[in-house]
């Protein structure tokens, strides 16, 4: 499972939302998974950016508006002509 998949899973788990320390507790527990700090929040803020969370009061929460779009890695990349 990727780290990307996991946190959001993580995030779901929580009914109240999850700070990141709780993803990364989440991730440890469930899937012993050891995972450095800034690759959760790197995964948080590309779910962010893709609409799928948002960021209230220091918590992460699930925003269905945009749950269904794909999660894509990595940078666009353009050809030059």
């Amino acid at each position: 499972m990727s780290i990307v998949d996991a946190v959001m899973k993580a995030v779901l788990a929580r009914e109240d939302g999850a700070t990141a320390s709780d993803v990364v507790g989440y991730l440890s527990r469930e899937y012993r998974m050891t995972v450095r700090p800034n690759h959760v929040g790197i995964a948080l803020q590309r779910h962010r950016r893709a609409g799928r969370l948002e960021n209230r009061d220091e918590r992460w929460w699930y925003s269905p508006a945009k749950a269904d779009a794909p999660v894509r890695s990595g940078r666009a990349r353009t050809k030059d002509p």
